[in-house]
């Protein structure tokens, strides 16, 4: 769903139950990969085509030391995918640590399960929407 190799998906749906068997406390709470959070993944994840790597297998071939983070698309993808999960593992741990989820009281469900739809209806839409931002 992301553009990257399955066996990715596999992995963190592994170690996310895992994590959870260790740590966790909830009896309701379910652990896996998310599609939303794999749209807005992937949606990140092709803003930097042509920047840090290229479709181009020609072009990869002949690359050696010209700024992209891989020769190899696939691998690229998912080292741009790693540092956008330790970039939002932070931001949680923060708001954790600064007791911030109390706003997430104040937002409906209502509003929440629309944005999730507009996300899964709309999805070319809501990327143009963010390209803007």
């Amino acid at each position: 769903m992301m553009g990257l190799p399955p066996i990715n998906g596999l992995y963190t749906t592994l170690f996310a139950m895992l994590f959870y068997t260790i740590f966790g406390t909830s009896k309701h709470f379910s652990a896996g990969t998310e599609a939303i959070a794999c749209l807005l993944t992937a949606s990140a994840i092709n803003n930097y085509e042509n920047v840090y790597f290229s479709d181009d297998i020609q072009t990869n071939l002949s690359l050696n030391e010209t700024g992209y983070l891989s020769n190899d698309p696939a691998e690229a993808k998912a080292i741009i995918a790693m540092a956008i999960t330790i970039l939002v593992g932070i931001i949680q741990i923060l708001l954790g640590i600064l007791h911030l989820g109390v706003i997430a009281k104040y937002i409906p469900d209502s509003m929440v399960d629309g944005f999730k739809m507009v996300i899964k209806l709309n999805y070319k839409k809501f990327l143009n929407f963010l390209n803007f931002l």
